[in-house]
Parts: structure tokens; C-alpha cells; sequence
């Protein structure tokens, strides 16, 4: 019992930790491409 508990709380830690790095990159991704515009502008 308690070994399925804690193999699904792993599996949704790791679910959420997937969803954050996707985030994280998206976010990278955006200051990137606007550091990127803003430099070509000067």
C-alpha cells in the first residue's frame, strides 16, 4: 500500500517537474527572442 502511494507520488512529481521545465524553456526561449530583436534594433 504505502509503496503505490509513494510510487504515484513520484510519477505525479515528475509529471509537474516535466511541466516546469517545459515552461522554463518557453520563458527562455521569449526573453531570448526579445533580447534577440532588441539587440538587432541599436
Amino acid at each position: 500500500m504505502l509503496y503505490w502511494y509513494n510510487n504515484d507520488q513520484g510519477l505525479a512529481s515528475s509529471a509537474y517537474t516535466s511541466l516546469l521545465l517545459k515552461n522554463t524553456l518557453k520563458v527562455i526561449n521569449m526573453l531570448k527572442i526579445k533580447y534577440f530583436c532588441n539587440s538587432q534594433r541599436k
